[in-house]
């Protein structure tokens, strides 16, 4: 004889609610286990096959009424090891999250899940609405604490710069946000209205970049590198000879010569024989 919503409850020694079946449908009901093990393939987990039932269901609900009440269930739950990535999260309605942690509790007998489908078919679906804001409200401020700990998500400074570089090139393909002409027209026409607008901010941001790149020792804040970039325009004189740092071209330094140069030769290109021409010249014999 098949059982109904109210004797299964009292198997389980779980207490009923007033408003117990105000939310349930009236055809709600839990299956036996020979009915499901009837319905589904044997070969296969009873479990799984009623989740991809319940997972398209749930998408022809919300695809004709995108207000329909759905919740997310993990498909291994967090007490069996299960992990919050998407391809273990699936939308299931009310009565059907409720039902599959009941089938789950057939097939693998976790006591956990019967805890869980238990307690869930003694609430209606508003007491579940009222927890999940609250679990919101607590659970918010505690999960950006626990994010900024472990620099995750927000705090990830690396994977935030990735999006935003991402971000930055599709809207310069797309020509949209900064880069939409509208949008560059108006701030164009509102800088050359106050040219000193944000010229104070200008200062700072640059002020604070060179800082930034003196600290880390990089672009400006690289002595060599940049000296090394001036040498690459102006190439370096010794013997009367203009010397290109260019291994393509007919004249070149090496670079034992090169590295030395940068490290002492003259502050800044001259047409004049360097400070260190002498030294050079011996060395050119060798390396040049």
């Amino acid at each position: 004889m098949k059982k109904n919503i109210k004797s299964i409850v009292t198997t389980l020694n779980c207490k009923s609610n007033t408003n117990f079946n105000k939310k349930l449908s009236e055809e709600f009901r839990f299956p036996t286990e020979d009915e499901l093990r009837t319905k589904y393939n044997k070969n296969s987990s009873i479990y799984l096959q009623f989740i991809d039932e319940a997972k398209e269901r749930a998408k022809k609900l919300l695809l004709s009424n995108e207000n329909t009440y759905v919740e997310e269930h993990h498909i291994t739950p967090k007490h069996a090891g299960g992990s919050d990535d998407k391809a273990n999260l699936v939308n299931l309605t009310y009565e059907d999250h409720i039902l599959a942690h009941y089938i789950r509790w057939i097939e693998f007998k976790d006591p956990k899940d019967k805890t869980a489908f238990s307690v869930m078919s003694g609430q209606t679906e508003d007491i579940r609405k009222e927890r999940a804001k609250l679990g919101g409200v607590i659970g918010g401020p505690l999960g950006q604490k626990k994010l900024k700990e472990e620099n995750r998500g927000w705090f990830d400074i690396e994977k935030q710069a990735e999006r935003g570089k991402k971000g930055a090139e599709t809207n310069r393909i797309n020509k949209t946000g900064a880069w939409d002409p509208k949008n560059l027209n108006k701030a164009n026409e509102t800088l050359a209205k106050n040219p000193d607008l944000y010229k104070e901010q200008r200062i700072q941001n640059l002020s604070q970049g060179l800082k930034t790149q003196k600290e880390k020792g990089i672009n400006i804040g690289n002595p060599y590198k940049q000296r090394l970039k001036s040498l690459k325009y102006h190439g370096v004189l010794l013997n009367n000879v203009r010397y290109s740092i260019d291994t393509e071209q007919r004249t070149y330094l090496c670079e034992t010569t090169l590295d030395y140069y940068i490290l002492y030769g003259e502050a800044t290109p001259s047409k004049k024989k360097p400070e260190f021409y002498f030294l050079f010249n011996f060395f050119s014999k060798f390396y040049i």
